[in-house]
């Protein structure tokens, strides 16, 4: 039985995540973190981390970069496998996290879907020549209540794409005037009602377009993913690992 501490249990993705848990006879969600747990009937849901006694095998943060200073507190003192789910960190907050690597096995991840790291995987591969002599531009679709724009996810995609290249491009955020630089890749974010993600890649050239798309039709394939690759991270030597790796080896691809 794999034992696991949910952070954010009482958000949107949080919920998901627990129905999954609940559902995988070989885990079991020990405690719950929730800024809010007045809200929660429950006896396993606290506020910190601190009040957590349960022993766990792993902790799955899907909250909010505000509670970092919480997680990094608890993982020096357990040394509990800790994948991190939250994105909207910043450049200091994301050094914090890596350097927890060096008490336990540590993943933080824009996104969880086997779809996305699929097309991370053929980014890297394959960035340099589907970018040859073509714009590149990358749009992003969500809900109307994500607060980070772009999307984690966007932000991954589009670094990936560009440390396949062999000369980087500067990435442009949006457009406000007409015509455009070959040498950029350009992020557009769109926020509307309840979408839950979608990340397309498009390369266009003269007379031809190619495009890399990826739509979540709900939340769950992130909950599964969090499971999948937790199950692997728990079992690894302290160190930064990536979504990506992980996933290969769940499906036994080098």
């Amino acid at each position: 039985m794999i034992k696991v501490i949910l952070y954010g249990i009482d958000g949107t993705m949080g919920k998901v995540l627990l129905e999954a848990v609940e559902e995988h006879s070989e885990f079991q969600c020990v405690a719950g973190i929730a800024p809010r747990a007045e809200n929660i009937d429950s006896e396993n849901v606290y506020t910190s981390l601190s009040e957590v006694v349960a022993n766990a095998d792993l902790l799955i943060d899907f909250s909010h970069p505000a509670n970092l200073a919480d997680v990094v507190e608890y993982v020096k003192s357990t040394n509990i496998p800790t994948l991190i789910a939250t994105t909207g960190y910043t450049d200091e907050e994301l050094k914090i996290i890596e350097n927890l690597a060096n008490v336990a096995p540590v993943l933080w991840s824009t996104n969880l879907s086997m779809g996305v790291n699929l097309i991370q995987m053929i980014l890297s591969q394959f960035g340099e020549l589907l970018s040859q002599g073509r714009d590149v531009e990358l749009i992003e679709k969500h809900h109307n209540k994500k607060v980070d724009v772009p999307s984690g996810t966007a932000l991954t995609l589009a670094n990936t794409l560009n440390d396949s290249l062999e000369t980087q491009r500067p990435i442009q955020y949006g457009r406000s005037e007409g015509g455009k630089r070959q040498d950029e890749i350009a992020i557009h974010a769109i926020r509307g009602g309840t979408i839950v993600g979608e990340h397309q890649v498009s390369f266009s050239g003269i007379d031809e377009i190619i495009e890399l798309k990826h739509i979540a039709q709900s939340k769950r394939i992130f909950a599964e993913g969090a499971l999948t690759v937790g199950e692997i991270l728990m079992k690894k030597e302290n160190g930064f690992y990536t979504t990506e790796g992980l996933l290969r080896e769940a499906v036994g691809i080098k």
